[in-house]
């Protein structure tokens, strides 16, 4: 069993209680609720009506094969499925956990800036590889862009810290020296969920049966569209297209990263 299932890496401390078939369970402020049963010695959740067996935290069919997802809770609402997509970006691994699965990737935060506008001076995406800087600028003429920090451990929250904003201006004007006098009008952070070779998670998983992931997303928004169709074709034929394959959920146990070279980012290992 992995150590996020027992108890979530960004669990805080601090204790709480919630009730659970009439039981006490105690639990950390931060864990799933399923990271706390499974801590308490809970293995099972639920039972399938049609298989006649425990499913969700429970004994064989926690992370090895033959394990079936039928139904997501939402609330005090259970939802049966006939299959289930998780694609919830940074929280992906976390939705994994609670179906009793593990995901090779982890939540990382990244900080974005942006500059007042200006007239049209860069046409395409730059990205700066030597730097970990990117930048591109808007239809509105502001140019919009941040950096990475070399050794930046992976962690959540969206505060923006005091020391991305000098460094993508050190690294901007070293290339654009015009774009010193423009002022940076904004700041802000975001979550995006980072798998060790930087590409995205598409397909079903292996340990568990109907259970399909698109994850993995450091730049989602452009990869989105094209993977929601291949997904959507490899669900409805069975079949999954060649485009797909590279990205398998398992590829690392398989020892088949992908070299995704285009990713700004220190963690990404090639």
């Amino acid at each position: 069993m992995s150590a996020p299932l027992n108890r979530l890496l960004h669990a805080r401390e601090g204790a709480v209680s919630f009730l659970w078939e009439g039981r006490a369970i105690e639990a950390r402020a931060g864990d799933s609720v399923a990271a706390a049963l499974h801590a308490a010695g809970h293995r099972t959740l639920s039972r399938s009506r049609k298989f006649h067996r425990a499913r969700g935290l429970s004994g064989s069919f926690v992370a090895g094969h033959g394990a079936v997802v039928d139904a997501v809770l939402c609330g005090e609402h259970r939802i049966a499925t006939d299959l289930t997509v998780i694609c919830a970006g940074a929280h992906s691994t976390d939705l994994a956990a609670m179906a009793g699965v593990e995901l090779d990737a982890e939540a990382f935060r990244i900080e974005a800036l942006a500059t007042e506008p200006m007239r049209p001076v860069i046409r395409p995406a730059i990205a700066l590889i030597d730097r970990l800087t990117y930048l591109y600028q808007t239809a509105r003429g502001e140019i919009v862009g941040g950096s990475e920090m070399p050794g930046e451990k992976p962690k959540r929250g969206l505060e923006s810290t005091d020391y991305v904003m000098p460094t993508f201006a050190r690294h901007i004007i070293e290339i654009f020296p015009r774009l010193a006098s423009i002022r940076i009008l904004r700041q802000w952070s975001g979550m995006i969920h980072l798998a060790p070779d930087g590409g995205p998670l598409l397909g079903p998983h292996p340990d568990a049966r109907d259970l399909w992931f698109s994850a993995g997303w450091t730049y989602g928004i452009a990869g989105a569209p094209g993977a929601a169709d291949l997904l959507a074709r490899a669900i409805v034929t069975g079949e999954l297209d060649d485009r797909m394959t590279p990205f398998a959920v398992d590829r690392f146990r398989r020892g088949k990263p992908v070299r995704e070279l285009s990713a700004v980012l220190d963690n990404v290992s090639a």
